[in-house]
């Protein structure tokens, strides 16, 4: 039997990247993933875009005397050096949507196969099991997903639709990567989140849990009995997984961050009153 969950009505714009509310408020760009990565506070975009300019600079002076390479050549390997942050960060977007499309797909599946029938809310049901990725990396991902799935998770809905309520100010939207239930304590009810990661060597991102506290607690606020929150980290090339349960009666830390990177998000530099006279 699928479960009933109170959820918000919410759609979402693939184009735009937008929610709006079903009576047709717009609710923008604003989500809780984007808030959630303020909680890094290391800016590592700004910063690899930064060394790579250098990194391209260098080489073009250290290269613009050499008559073995061609102005053209050098051109070239500069811009290869400057590009490579990018290059990487896409091919680590590509296999993270790979896995993350199959674990959404492969949940589905299985919400289905416990009902037949109609849901009045979209939990996102599918008649149709999914295959393996094709893609190497992609496929090892996904088979360590499936096989975690198979031995501890009961999916009740993927890919959520829902709406945080801050202390103060208006509502943020999020979708889960699914809600489910451990088999082995049914009576935790969960949210989980995939993260695919570069090694498990480094430490959890506040962001990843802070986004993660944020689908918990907006599901709560609908109403729903939210007792755990899963993370799920995935190694990209080796397709290693590690999952880490908490209990909410230890989010007010994460709760307090979250609201934190809502207000620092929604600053705005106030009023300035020009002071000095010609020489200020």
């Amino acid at each position: 039997m699928i479960e009933f969950l109170k959820l918000p009505k919410i759609s979402f714009d693939e184009k735009t990247h937008t929610y709006s509310l079903d009576d047709g408020e717009k609710l923008g760009k604003e989500s809780i993933s984007r808030i959630s990565k303020i909680s890094d506070g290391d800016n590592f975009g700004v910063a690899s875009n930064w060394a790579a300019k250098l990194v391209s600079s260098e080489i073009l002076n250290l290269f613009k005397a050499d008559t073995s390479y061609t102005k053209e050549e050098i051109e070239l390997m500069a811009k290869d050096a400057k590009s490579a942050p990018r290059k990487i960060r896409d091919s680590a977007a590509v296999a993270g949507s790979g896995f993350h499309f199959y674990a959404e797909q492969y949940c589905r599946w299985l919400i289905n196969q416990k009902s037949e029938a109609e849901h009045p809310i979209s939990l996102g049901m599918s008649s149709l099991r999914p295959d393996l990725p094709q893609e190497e990396t992609e496929k090892r991902c996904a088979e360590s997903i499936k096989e975690f799935i198979d031995e501890h998770i009961e999916p009740v809905g993927s890919e959520l639709r829902v709406l945080y309520k801050p202390q103060s100010g208006y509502p943020i939207p999020g979708t889960t990567d699914l809600v489910c239930r451990l088999k082995s304590s049914p009576g935790d009810f969960c949210v989980l989140d995939w993260k695919g990661v570069t090694s498990f060597r480094y430490n959890i991102r506040a962001s990843h849990l802070v986004q993660l506290y944020a689908y918990g607690q907006a599901l709560r606020q609908s109403g729903n009995d939210i007792t755990h929150l899963i993370l799920v980290r995935i190694e990209r090339e080796s397709g290693k997984l590690l999952a880490h349960k908490f209990g909410f009666d230890h989010a007010d830390t994460l709760g307090h961050l979250f609201e934190s990177c809502i207000n620092i998000s929604r600053y705005k530099e106030p009023h300035k009153m020009e002071i000095g006279g010609k020489n200020a």
